[in-house]
């Protein structure tokens, strides 16, 4: 029988999405850590199922100010990837990569496209792992930058794949300097096909 949403995987499948998510969030980490030119660690990883609003109360609540990078990815599975970070992390962020301090204007060119750049690794360095695990064909579309209150930009995969269910599949990251704390989280939403596609190979390598 077809699943129809996500709720309706089965444990097995759960957890083979599960160790996805920490590999791909792996990579994607080092990834940062090379671009920063920092040792940069991963705090914690957490990988959840949860309701989008839940999502949003973790960011801060619906109204916190948030920046957000989003990806689609299509191909022999589509979806899409969303990092977010409240807007005082973000800064630390980019005060990171350009080596500077204080608030971040991310209207500014550098600053917009500092954060857009970050995302892009984090995000194809993520896509990449799940083809190497899944010898599956992905592609990443050009990532987009919004600045905007959590709930605002957390619709955005709720009107894309809310026919999936009601719940994301959320990664969620710390990743840690020497001198700060960089809080950021991966939300990865496809359809429940795909999630199944993903979790059909995988099973037959088992």
């Amino acid at each position: 029988m077809e699943k129809k949403s996500f709720n309706e995987l089965e444990t097995v499948e759960k957890d083979i999405i599960t160790e996805l998510g920490n590999i791909g969030i792996g990579n994607a980490a080092t990834s940062m850590a090379a671009m920063l030119n920092s040792k940069l660690t991963i705090d914690f990883t957490k990988v959840l199922a949860l309701d989008f609003d839940e999502i949003a109360n973790m960011m801060g609540g619906p109204e916190a100010l948030t920046v957000g990078v989003l990806s689609l990815f299509e191909g022999d599975a589509e979806g899409m990837f969303l990092f977010v970070l409240q807007k005082s992390q973000a800064d630390n962020l980019i005060n990171m990569l350009l080596k500077t301090a204080g608030p971040i204007d991310f209207y500014d060119h550098i600053h917009f496209s500092a954060i857009k750049e970050i995302g892009n690794i984090i995000e194809g360095t993520y896509l990449t792992a799940l083809e190497g695990l899944t010898g599956l064909s992905l592609k990443l579309s050009p990532p987009q930058v919004c600045i905007d209150m959590a709930g605002a930009i957390l619709s955005v995969p709720v009107i894309e794949f809310g026919q999936t269910g009601d719940k994301g599949f959320l990664v969620e990251s710390g990743f840690k300097d020497v001198e700060q704390d960089i809080d950021g989280r991966l939300l990865m939403v496809s359809s429940v096909d795909s999630y199944q596609k993903m979790c059909n190979v995988l099973k037959l390598k088992m």
